[in-house]
């Protein structure tokens, strides 16, 4: 009665709270009964209940629960335990880097850095880079000698907006599309 009374409490997202209560009743009971595999189910719920507002004790229910299916063998159930797993350490590395950036925040920082995972360094030779820069080089003259004398001239022009009488109106990307009818 206990494992149906969380799983109604969690069907009617009443109170989750008190769903992990009498979820972990149920486990208590099935305990002291010696049924594992109810002590599985109930450890199930208990831990989708915490996973609502306690991530901590949901994992630590689940991994609980991890246990007690290895006991009985119920591979079905301990599929379901590692997600509730999963879910709780997503959940709380989650709430630790909120916790870092409220934190960061609260200083007045106002860059946080952000750590890169680190990635095994690949083995093997650097593929050739098709955009290398070189240095440029100045044609030579005839007899060996070096051209003195300025380089190309590479200026930065400013850039203004376009009224709508400019020479480019009639350019190609500027027309508007027609319809053309297909030919019959």
């Amino acid at each position: 009665m206990f494992v149906k009374l969380a799983k109604a409490y969690l069907m009617q997202m009443k109170d989750p709270y008190m769903a992990a209560r009498s979820a972990l009743s149920a486990v208590q009971v099935f305990d002291e009964l010696g049924d594992k595999k109810g002590s599985a189910q109930a450890l199930l719920v208990a831990g989708e209940a915490h996973l609502l507002y306690d991530p901590e004790a949901a994992l630590k229910v689940a991994k609980d629960g991890v246990t007690v299916c290895d006991e009985i063998g119920d591979i079905k159930m301990k599929a379901e335990m590692a997600k509730i797993v999963a879910a709780a350490k997503a959940h709380i590395a989650t709430m630790q880097s909120a916790d870092i950036a409220t934190s960061f925040a609260a200083r007045g920082d106002s860059h946080i850095s952000y750590k890169w995972p680190k990635v095994a360094q690949q083995v093997g030779e650097a593929a050739p880079d098709p955009f290398m820069v070189t240095d440029y080089v100045p044609p030579e003259k005839k007899g060996g000698e070096k051209a003195k004398g300025k380089g190309p001239n590479f200026t930065k022009r400013s850039f203004k907006w376009t009224m709508g009488r400019h020479q480019t109106d009639g350019a190609w990307f500027r027309q508007e599309l027609q319809f053309m009818a297909p030919k019959q």
